[in-house]
């Protein structure tokens, strides 16, 4: 089995966005027990943080389960101190005061939305990846429960393929009758013989296979 695939039927997106607040929920937890003072060694040390997020988020290979993995666990180290805000907020005490209070809020509505968002990005971009199919095209339409979707819906030797969020190039070009085919771990797909991107490119520096 592709690695990729091996990846979303061990870990899913729902899944992986839960593990990495988690994450950086204990880790917060533990550092506010501790009352670290928020100066800026650990302002700098929460934006290391974040930097080496994004680094391996854009730059690592999608080459499965391992990869996926290592980035869920630098988003939740990303999420370590802002998560500290939290609890300092949850759980005030003597310790609490407007220099530490202030920067944790600021850190905390920065990293939070960014990381799980781009977190999110790749999670579903990966799925795009592990999208497998070799069939006639029964249906060309938009899903209503997923924002108007992009959807292409397959008729393949496993049943009925849904295939949502498909790239508009692609979807604006495909017919019911038509032949797709798209192997696992790869953003384009062939219709009728001629070669499509069917997984959209948000962020055009990934590190993408071919």
């Amino acid at each position: 089995m592709h690695p990729i695939a091996t990846f979303f039927e061990t870990l899913g997106t729902s899944l992986s966005l839960f593990g990495a607040f988690g994450l950086g929920a204990i880790g917060g937890y533990f550092l506010n027990r501790r009352g670290e003072q928020c100066g800026w060694r650990l302002f700098a040390l929460a934006s290391l943080s974040g930097i080496g997020y994004l680094c391996l988020l854009l730059g690592l290979p999608f080459w499965g389960f391992p990869g996926e993995m290592l980035i869920l666990i630098a988003a939740g180290a990303a999420l370590v101190l802002p998560m500290a805000a939290f609890w300092s907020a949850a759980f005030k005490s003597r310790n609490q005061n407007l220099r530490r209070t202030i920067p944790l809020g600021l850190l905390f509505f920065a990293f939070v939305p960014v990381v799980l968002s781009t977190l999110l990005d790749r999670n579903n971009y990966t799925q795009g990846l592990h999208w497998t199919c070799d069939g006639q095209i029964v249906e060309r339409t938009r899903t209503s429960g997923n924002h108007d979707a992009l959807t292409l819906v397959v008729q393949s030797e496993h049943g009925m393929e849904r295939f949502e969020g498909v790239a508009e190039a692609l979807w604006n070009q495909a017919e019911p009758g038509q032949r797709l085919t798209k192997i696992a771990g790869s953003p384009t797909a062939m219709l009728n013989g001629k070669a499509f991107r069917i997984v959209p490119r948000n962020l055009p520096w990934w590190n993408e296979p071919p």
